[in-house]
């Protein structure tokens, strides 16, 4: 249809030069048929080169289309990575926010404990060495533990069991000792002795010889914690 249109618009000025030269009375020399065969192959040949630049036009527009559809995609995974980069340094923020958080609150129950561990260690201490003047003020046997102790009267978590078992025994002796008088004096004539009186004289002096004889043994004497078991349970 172009190259038509363009033969239709080339006879028309090819029939309005040749009027124009009939004018000027040149027009016998010119060779119109040639000049038309001339003119439309040179149409066709632009029509050939607007045809192919048409297409290489089309083609480069495709491929630009293309490159900017890969262009659209590359800046939305490039959005998609930010974005993701963005939510992987905020969790690593608060990751370690919650870390030093904890770090912290360790940091300071560490304190605490260390402080409950002074004050214990400092109560124990303390309860040791109520333990010692205990048995000091008692006078409480602790010969055999010192044996196995190594002579070592002082008084630790790993021995103060069998320092208070030692303690236990000489305040119940101590207690049977103070309670034991009082049943005595009850059954006092149980254990009354009995007395003999010898006399003899010589040289016309009386001499009294008093020998006592005890029938019954004294309830001081006997000891009723010999058959008392300790309380205190040795770990």
């Amino acid at each position: 249809m172009t190259l038509l249109r363009l033969q239709s618009t080339l006879g028309g000025n090819l029939e309005l030069l040749r009027n124009i030269l009939l004018v000027y009375g040149i027009n016998g020399s010119i060779d119109y048929t040639t000049i038309e065969s001339d003119l439309i192959k040179l149409i066709k040949k632009d029509n050939t080169e607007l045809d192919q630049l048409f297409n290489f036009v089309t083609q480069l527009r495709d491929e630009l289309e293309a490159m900017q559809e890969k262009v659209f995609i590359l800046i939305n995974e490039t959005e998609d990575k930010l974005n993701q980069y963005d939510d992987d340094l905020f969790t690593k923020e608060k990751n370690i926010y919650d870390l030093e958080y904890r770090m912290d609150t360790l940091i300071e129950s560490k304190f605490n404990i260390s402080d409950d561990l002074m004050r214990c260690t400092r109560d124990m201490n303390r309860i040791y060495k109520g333990i010692e003047n205990l048995v000091e003020i008692s006078k409480a046997d602790v010969s055999p533990l010192l044996d196995m102790l190594g002579n070592k009267s002082t008084v630790t978590a790993f021995n103060f069991l069998l320092f208070l078992q030692a303690l236990e025994t000489r305040i119940i002796f101590l207690m049977d000792s103070v309670r034991l008088p009082k049943i005595s004096i009850q059954i006092s004539d149980r254990f009354k002795p009995s007395r003999k009186i010898g006399n003899r004289k010589e040289s016309g002096i009386t001499m009294v010889e008093d020998r006592v004889t005890i029938s019954l043994p004294c309830p001081v004497c006997y000891v009723s914690s010999q058959n008392r078991k300790s309380t205190l349970v040795l770990l």
